[in-house]
């Protein structure tokens, strides 16, 4: 909290991170719409031929399609490259991925794990417009506030990161039941994400919801609001 008009150079670093963060999403996001094909709820389909998906938020790309290559990822690997869980159940009701047993595992039943992401039609060009946008995103910003400015504010923050735990996601996580922090021998911070465990170091039993992402949704500020998954991955009641 801060004193009524004291500005925001008084406000705590993690207001001050989340405003930065924020921004720089909304306008991701908000090109993303500008060049993608796409549906939402109020403001029905735009003017493209065939099947548009859902429209999405930044998190879908972070978590999910910027690791899905030509020849797929399976879905245990996408965990491990991602570090952080994704809406997969989301991104194929939405139109951008198909998941499904690997043709070539001749084992009965296989795991869920060694199932095989692959991108759409749809996935694959909204690929092809997320993989620049964070570039294009920040060359505006230098433009915007200032070469020296975002230099200066890159580099404070890789050395915060760089004294941080290297297995943390490096982008916005999907967070559901079960994500904590604890100290490794060295004193810094490891996160781990699954059900609690007991005493005896056997996972507890699941809570209600456990494997699922927040519901919550952060509001977000638009010029033509649009309903989207935002930081989350949720998509509104229709597109849900």
């Amino acid at each position: 909290m801060t004193d009524a008009g004291s500005g925001a150079g008084r406000l705590p670093l993690s207001a001050l991170l989340s405003e930065v963060l924020v921004a720089f999403i909304i306008e991701f996001d908000n090109e993303f719409e500008r060049q993608m094909p796409h549906r939402t709820s109020e403001h029905g389909r735009t003017q493209a031929r065939g099947t548009v998906p859902w429209l999405v938020s930044m998190a879908m790309w972070s978590t999910c399609l910027r690791f899905v290559g030509e020849d797929g990822i399976t879905v245990g690997e996408l965990g491990r490259r991602a570090r952080t869980g994704t809406n997969l159940a989301g991104m194929q009701r939405w139109g951008y991925i198909t998941v499904a047993a690997d043709p070539a595992d001749t084992r009965p039943g296989p795991p869920r794990s060694g199932w095989v992401i692959h991108a759409t039609a749809s996935g694959r060009r909204a690929q092809k417009i997320w993989q620049p946008l964070a570039s294009v995103i920040e060359e505006r910003w230098t433009g915007r506030f200032g070469a020296d400015d975002i230099a200066a504010l890159k580099d404070s923050l890789q050395v915060v990161a760089g004294q941080l735990d290297p297995a943390l996601p490096d982008c916005l996580p999907i967070l559901g039941h079960g994500l904590w922090s604890t100290r490794t021998t060295n004193g810094r911070p490891r996160t781990t994400s699954g059900r609690p465990r007991t005493t005896s170091g056997r996972p507890g039993p699941p809570a209600a919801g456990d494997g699922h992402p927040r519901q919550a949704r952060a509001r977000r500020l638009r010029a033509r609001p649009g309903r989207r998954p935002v930081a989350g991955g949720h998509a509104d009641a229709e597109g849900s």
